[in-house]
């Protein structure tokens, strides 16, 4: 470390000091030299006459008296010059200069290790100004004053930054937090995340600013399972994709993610009305080259989208293609011993339709019952995809007229929806509605066959205990709507 230097008016007296010490001992060095002189000249003359003696010590005294002089002389030259020397404040500045460049060099070299790159000052002060908003609960003071930092950060180009991706989700984290979220706002700020982190090269240097922000895949997941309760099947979409996206921007556009993302766009678009199979079974095609590529075959969400390929064959006319897929689907599930879950039972309602439309009635009933084992043992009885698929199965066996099989869907049907509060629903009234018609069609046959399609209810309501007790919800099933 440099020792810090004295002022000059402290300086000065303590090197005069010095410089007179120095010149004393330089005095003293030189005293011998001309007394031992004299001293050889006073021994020379001692043999002479003693005429001369007076004249030697005269000179003597003479020589003595001028080197004296001369050496006072010597000495008060060398304290003027040390005393010059000591007060020109050339010296001492130009210390102080060089310490002071040496302190800023290392200040402005720590301050590039660990804070480069910098955000714009005025951008900083804002952005803890909307931390101190939110601390306050002013939310949409908060939301005002990031916008603002910002708006700073586009126009110095500085938010693909660590600080800028920072401001980023800190955007989107408090418009959640709004009483009323705006969604195409907080969509928006996905959007500018997503574009800002494409301008940074793939690798290290876009992982780094991914490291400082949560999964915007697991966000944007949750965004989309809020918006199918009330649906908001155009949103959902747009989230979907949105997801998508950022699995192409993470590097995960191969992934199981992505594939899962996927499915759940051709899923969502399935809920329009006037959607074409074509265009949901495009994404359906990508999800699947993604399993396929990735040897991911084994996965419960590759059940769910090789079921939603064989309802997407099924609308466009090809009933054989839709029956295997439905097979293969189930045959997944059960090999993952995922056999108590909601969506391998509403898959098995679907594969009990088909089998039953392509003539293959006891096949139909055994899938059937193992849906019915399924609802029943793992707690989901009320379930709003056991009503939708009890009351389509019971109203194709209706029109059938195979009136046993359609009595016992059917009251499961109208049993789930006054149990779940929708008995007075649209789906409600139009199960109870097929009920009462196989009701008045059996108080028309006769007796005796009356109590053969009883009995035949009773064997057919009969249900064996399961071993699995695994829960999935099945929101993802598309549904073949027969």
């Amino acid at each position: 470390p440099v020792r810090p230097l004295l002022p000059a008016h402290v300086q000065l007296p303590c090197r005069r000091l010095r410089m007179r010490k120095q010149s004393r001992a330089v005095a003293a060095a030189a005293q011998p030299a001309w007394q031992t002189d004299a001293r050889r000249q006073g021994a020379a003359a001692a043999p002479e006459s003693a005429a001369h003696s007076d004249e030697g010590s005269s000179a003597a005294s003479a020589a003595r008296s001028k080197e004296h002089r001369n050496g006072r002389r010597v000495q008060q030259d060398t304290e003027e010059g040390m005393e010059r020397r000591s007060s020109s404040p050339f010296g001492w500045r130009c210390c102080i200069c060089l310490v002071a460049a040496t302190w800023t060099s290392l200040w402005i070299w720590r301050r590039s290790a660990y804070h480069a790159p910098q955000s714009p000052p005025s951008s900083q002060l804002l952005w803890r100004f909307g931390h101190w908003q939110l601390k306050m609960g002013d939310v949409d003071g908060a939301l005002d004053s990031f916008f603002k930092a910002r708006k700073i950060h586009e126009l110095t180009h500085s938010l693909a930054t660590p600080s800028g991706i920072t401001l980023l989700d800190d955007i989107i984290k408090a418009l959640k937090r709004r009483k009323v979220p705006v969604f195409h706002d907080t969509l928006e700020s996905y959007e500018a995340l997503r574009t800002t982190l494409q301008l940074r090269p793939v690798g290290t240097a876009r992982d780094e600013l991914l490291a400082i922000i949560a999964d915007p895949v697991d966000e944007l997941k949750a965004m989309g399972m809020a918006l199918q309760d009330p649906p908001a099947v155009e949103d959902e979409i747009l989230v979907w994709q949105a997801a998508v996206d950022f699995c192409a921007v993470m590097g995960r556009g191969e992934s199981i993610k992505a594939a899962e993302m996927l499915t759940r766009v051709g899923v969502a678009m399935a809920k329009r009305t006037e959607e074409q199979p074509k265009a949901i079974l495009k994404f359906y095609e990508q999800a699947y080259g993604i399993f396929q590529s990735t040897n991911s075959t084994m996965s419960h969400w590759y059940a769910i989208l090789v079921h939603n390929m064989g309802v997407i064959q099924g609308s466009l006319g090809n009933k054989k293609g839709e029956l295997e897929h439905f097979e293969k689907a189930v045959e997944i599930y059960e090999s993952l011993g995922m056999v108590m879950a909601e969506t391998y039972g509403g898959m098995l309602y679907e594969l009990a339709s088909t089998r039953e439309e392509a003539g293959n009635l006891d096949g139909g009933r055994a899938a059937f019952q193992k849906a019915e084992r399924v609802f029943e043992q793992n707690g989901r009885s009320r379930s709003k995809l056991r009503a939708f698929y009890t009351n389509s199965l019971g109203h194709a066996r209706l029109q059938r007229g195979e009136l046993a099989g359609a009595f016992q869907a059917l009251e499961v049907a109208v049993k789930t929806y006054e149990s779940s509060g929708l008995s007075q629903s649209e789906n409600g009234k139009n199960a109870l509605q097929n009920l009462q018609k196989v009701k008045m069609r059996l108080s028309f046959l006769p007796g005796v066959e009356q109590r053969k399609i009883l009995r035949r209810l009773e064997i057919l309501k009969r249900l064996s205990e399961p071993d699995d007790t695994h829960f999935e919800d099945g929101a993802y099933l598309q549904r073949a709507g027969r």
